[in-house]
């Protein structure tokens, strides 16, 4: 009888441990965020203590049961462990909704930049080519039409333009036409260490880049624009031959206040002649007119205007065969 009463009372003992080792791991699992890792570890060992010294329950069904606990209590005390870890779950699944979102918007603006920088790069290296056939329209005389101004132009073949307005073109804007690849590097370095040296700039464009600027580029006085038009230029030249580029340059100039583009509008607009038909003085009044048509006339001109009208003359006449390279089978009737 002693015996029994001893048992009973070592079961009731170990049930009433194994109570409070249940309520301990409740506690942990409905309090996950406060409760500490030593309250968790107490209950499970508690547990597996108990669950060894149940009756009827061999090493491996002990081990099993309380095995069985310490994982289901684990669980949901890692995943279920209150409302705090359940709100720092929320939070955490926002973030990655967020960061999500902001790296597709980042994706997206990448591909959209990249897109029209292809676009930029493509518009050119399509186009210059297809102007070896095609009359180009230039950039200004596309803003006057999308802004309703008016535009006068007429396309003139490069032989039906006087010799003598070609050479005092070449020979006042671009004297090595003829010869460099579509940039005058020597020019442009003085230029580079005129602007570092704080010295005014005297402009080193070649008629080439002069072309490139006119159908890819804008007007806008800034240096990235200058340093486009190297490229694009050395493109060019080496697409066209030098007579198309200048037969292009001649038709798309602007020559006028009025929206007069091309040297035949600019002769008309001037002195009532085609361009086939200019003599020495009137061709160089013409040229000179070229920097700033909105502000020169070439039919009235100031005095200043024409000294550097006889200046230009004077050069065509005695090196006007530098700009061979554009005339009817290569030679200029001067």
């Amino acid at each position: 009888g002693g015996i029994a009463r001893h048992r009973e009372n070592r079961r009731g003992l170990a049930h009433q441990q194994r109570a409070q080792a249940l309520a301990a791991l409740e506690t942990a699992m409905a309090h996950g965020g406060d409760q500490t890792i030593g309250d968790r570890t107490w209950a499970r060992k508690a547990l597996f203590r108990q669950d060894f010294g149940q009756p009827g329950l061999n090493g491996a069904g002990a081990i099993g049961a309380v095995g069985g606990k310490i994982i289901h209590g684990s669980l949901l005390a890692g995943w279920q462990g209150g409302d705090k870890g359940a709100l720092g779950r929320r939070r955490f699944c926002r973030y990655q909704q967020a960061m999500a979102r902001k790296a597709k918007s980042i994706w997206r603006a990448l591909r959209l930049v990249s897109g029209l920088l292809a676009a930029l790069i493509a518009i050119p290296l399509v186009l210059t080519p297809a102007y070896l056939i095609i009359d180009p329209v230039s950039v200004p005389m596309l803003e006057r039409y999308l802004t309703g101004r008016p535009v006068v132009r007429k396309w003139r073949d490069i032989d039906a333009i006087s010799d003598r307005l070609k050479a005092s073109v070449i020979l006042s804007e671009d004297g090595q036409f003829c010869r460099h690849r579509g940039v005058d590097f020597s020019a442009l370095r003085a230029e580079i260490d005129n602007l570092l040296a704080g010295r005014p700039a005297r402009g080193a464009s070649t008629l080439t880049m002069q072309v490139a600027r006119n159908l890819f580029l804008s007007n806008d006085q800034n240096p990235l624009r200058k340093a486009l038009e190297v490229p694009l230029a050395l493109y060019i030249d080496l697409v066209m031959p030098k007579k198309r580029i200048m037969e292009i340059y001649l038709n798309i100039a602007e020559w006028g206040p009025e929206g007069e583009f091309g040297v035949v509008a600019g002769a008309e607009r001037a002195f009532g002649r085609e361009p086939q038909n200019l003599d020495w003085r009137t061709a160089s009044l013409l040229t000179v007119a070229l920097p700033n048509p909105l502000l020169r006339n070439p039919a009235r001109p100031n005095a200043g205007l024409s000294r550097i009208a006889s200046v230009v003359e004077a050069r065509a006449r005695q090196y006007g065969q530098r700009a061979a390279c554009v005339g009817e089978n290569g030679r200029l009737v001067l």
